[in-house]
């Protein structure tokens, strides 16, 4: 009776085991995949880095084959501020999918909030959700990279971004030098810094369309 419940025990540990490696291994979790066109698809994703669902559009390539064997470069393209993943292919604005028709190149515009500076955020001290930078980094390149027929490696991947985005794409780049071969933004906010920006009490206050307040991006600046 004892080996018996023994055996079980050991059984049940291995299998929570399991699971948690499970977990650990796979941080995101997808929900919903919808088509838009042939080419654009938008997920839904949880992931505990994030208070709540997230949305990231994804461009595949003409003739992509997901049991082929070619694989592709990727272009990371992230939101500006008080904007979001759908900008990138909204008609008149964005056009990423008219850009980039008939080029071999996978390309992936994830959700950064409408405020939220690409990066795990502060909350003075207590560093809480929202973390952008460890869902956009650590979690969603291996989640694109295992769905995907990508080349998985530095050399082809790209990530650019526009305003707040541009300063997600030079930091990321910046501090991951090992994920990215290029980077590139567009009129970027790229110096957190700026006096102007500190005296407008701006980044707090783009910080606050995502429920942020004082501090809650880098800390208190003054």
């Amino acid at each position: 009776m004892l080996r018996t419940l023994g055996v079980c025990v050991l059984a049940t540990a291995a299998l929570a085991a399991s699971a948690a490696a499970r977990a650990a291994a796979a941080p995101i979790t997808l929900t919903a995949d919808r088509a838009i066109t042939s080419r654009l698809h938008e997920l839904t994703l949880t992931t505990a880095a994030l208070p709540a669902p997230t949305h990231v559009r994804v461009l595949l390539p003409d003739g992509y084959d997901p049991t082929g064997k070619r694989r592709y470069p990727v272009l990371y393209l992230l939101n500006g501020g008080a904007g979001s993943f759908r900008d990138w292919t909204t008609p008149g604005t964005g056009e990423a999918d008219v850009a980039t028709a008939g080029l071999g190149l996978i390309v992936v515009m994830p959700d950064g909030g409408a405020g939220g500076w690409y990066t795990d955020w502060y909350r003075p001290g207590i560093k809480g959700r929202p973390r952008w930078e460890t869902y956009h980094v650590k979690e969603l390149i291996p989640f694109v990279d295992a769905r995907y027929r990508t080349t998985g490696t530095r050399a082809g991947r790209a990530i650019a971004g526009l305003s707040m985005g541009g300063f997600g794409a030079l930091s990321y780049a910046s501090r991951h030098p090992d994920r990215f071969v290029a980077a590139s933004t567009w009129s970027g906010a790229v110096n957190t810094n700026n006096p102007s920006l500190l005296a407008s009490h701006a980044l707090d206050l783009i910080s606050g369309l995502d429920g942020g307040g004082p501090g809650s991006l880098f800390g208190l600046r003054e």
